[in-house]
């Protein structure tokens, strides 16, 4: 509430208005983690990539106990992976295998320990048969965003996902997490016929309105 009526005391005292698409490509944080990408373009498509980004899945054990953790992005094999209650794993460590075939909690062929395959799923051995267990995966994911009415798309930690420490928009060039501008959120507000586009008072003491 405290950086909301920042902004508002601003917009008394600078009340300059500029066309939507003067805005540049920009990315901030909000102080509780928030990630606002602001391109300008309203209600449009925006491709994040989160390159060091932990995501918890519930991984289902098969009937012969093998945990077939999936990769964040098909392409990618995962940088980590930490089985709830299990010591961490390296996938670039593992050995490369084929899954063998399950059939009545057999077996065809028994692995001598986890392994990866070829399509960057990591095979975890020994598991408990037809048991769920929370698996971090650590590693590159593509997610898919929308801008608002205002041109801004805004991402969120949750239970399941961390942002991370490094992501990249539409392809760019990295972006540390750490290093972006901590600052209120930009607020979009309906007025008349135009959507308004509130960003909070500057360092150099100038405020974005748009």
């Amino acid at each position: 509430m405290k950086a909301f009526n920042l902004i508002l005391s601003s917009l008394a005292i600078f009340g300059a208005i500029a066309p939507l698409s003067a805005i540049a490509e920009t990315i901030t944080k909000d102080p509780d983690g928030r990630v606002y990408v602001r391109t300008g373009t309203p209600r449009t498509p925006v491709s994040i990539d989160f390159n060091s980004s932990p995501v918890t899945r519930r991984v289902l054990a098969n009937e012969c106990g093998l945990l077939i953790v999936r990769p964040l992005t098909a392409t990618e094999l995962p940088q980590l992976i930490v089985p709830s209650g299990s010591p961490s794993i390296l996938p670039d460590s593992l050995p490369v295998s084929a899954i063998p075939t399950c059939t009545n909690g057999v077996l065809s062929i028994t692995p001598t320990g986890s392994f990866r395959t070829t399509n960057n799923s990591v095979v975890i051995v020994g598991a408990q048969p037809n048991l769920a267990i929370d698996v971090s995966i650590t590693g590159k994911r593509t997610r898919e965003f929308t801008t608002n009415a205002c041109g801004v798309a805004r991402v969120v930690n949750s239970a399941s996902f961390n942002i991370g420490g490094v992501l990249k928009v539409q392809g760019g060039s990295d972006t540390l997490v750490n290093g972006l501008s901590t600052e209120a959120p930009p607020i979009c507000r309906r007025v008349g016929e135009q959507n308004i586009l509130y960003l909070p008072k500057t360092n150099s003491g100038q405020q974005g309105v748009t």
